[in-house]
């Protein structure tokens, strides 16, 4: 499969590690974690080695955001730096919202539940589903799953 990052970037390529050294921190992988890893030590002036069997970037995450976070790391410009970077802030106040209806459906009185994770089940009568105010699974009227991200029927 062809990537867009791989067609239209250069990926780095970097000397094969010969003698030992000496480092705070070890990173095995090159992919999204990783990167992204790497680019928070860097950050923080921590002297670390990531260490990567083949090439970074060049597993699946090649496909998704390792160019956006390699860029990041080497000090690139990228327009997407602020949704990727690990110091952006997630405290927003829908963040405040979500979390209260989420524990709310968790402790809904509720004959049907997602197996996915325990939300409690709204019947849907526009679709005629049971759907999952949580994450979005939805189940037919005999409880059949539709839609992800629960991976099975709802118990009878």
């Amino acid at each position: 499969m062809k990537s867009v990052w791989t067609e239209t970037w250069e990926l780095p390529c970097f000397e094969r590690l010969q003698n030992d050294i000496n480092v705070d921190v070890l990173v095995i992988g090159g992919g999204m974690a990783g990167i992204l890893c790497g680019y928070m030590l860097e950050k923080s002036g921590i002297h670390y080695a990531l260490v990567e069997k083949n090439r970074i970037c060049s597993g699946i995450t090649k496909n998704t955001t390792a160019k956006i976070l390699t860029d990041m790391v080497m000090g690139r410009e990228t327009p997407y730096a602020s949704v990727f970077s690990p110091s952006r802030s997630i405290i927003h106040p829908q963040l405040a919202v979500n979390t209260f209806e989420a524990i709310g459906n968790l402790l809904t009185l509720s004959g049907k539940r997602c197996p996915h994770m325990g939300c409690a089940l709204k019947w849907n009568p526009q679709e005629n589903s049971w759907d999952c105010p949580c994450h979005g699974s939805r189940f037919t009227s005999h409880g059949e799953l539709i839609d992800n991200p629960a991976s099975g029927d709802l118990k009878k």
